[in-house]
């Protein structure tokens, strides 16, 4: 009775988290895939249109934070999840530049100037915004340096 019972309710437990987990993880997958098919459009469009669009996101990033308490703690969290997208960011990077690579056959024109450019200034926004970002954080949050 109850031993069948509970192990009953074990692989139920068991099936029921592995479907959620199977879920999340391929949420996720899409979302990033999603970013990164965006990101590649937006590099190997003629215009700049749409690498603009997705720059100008990273200034509402600025607006999310910046007014709010934090402590130590949170501040520091937000710090690790910058670190992560600009990883992802970057990651993202290398598979357009393959992409390019692959597609025009060659390395060198693939990775031509607008490439370059288009690249530098993706993580060069990213990386200004996080540092503009922190220092208002700072600054509000009255945190001095310590040493």
């Amino acid at each position: 009775g109850k031993s069948k019972s509970h192990t009953l309710h074990t692989w139920l437990q068991l099936l029921f988290d592995t479907a959620l987990a199977t879920a999340t993880t391929t949420a996720h997958t899409l979302i990033l895939l999603t970013h990164a098919v965006t990101l590649s459009v937006a590099i190997n469009s003629h215009t700049n249109a749409m690498l603009l669009v997705l720059i100008s996101n990273n200034f509402g990033e600025i607006k999310g934070h910046v007014f709010k308490k934090m402590d130590d703690a949170k501040v520091f969290t937000a710090a690790r999840m910058d670190i992560v997208e600009r990883v992802h960011l970057s990651v993202e990077l290398l598979f357009v530049a393959a992409q390019r690579v692959t597609a025009s056959g060659s390395f060198t024109m693939g990775l031509d100037a607008k490439l370059l450019k288009d690249t530098a200034m993706v993580l060069g926004s990213e990386v200004f915004v996080d540092v503009f970002k922190h220092a208002f954080i700072s600054k509000f949050n009255g945190f001095r340096p310590r040493g």
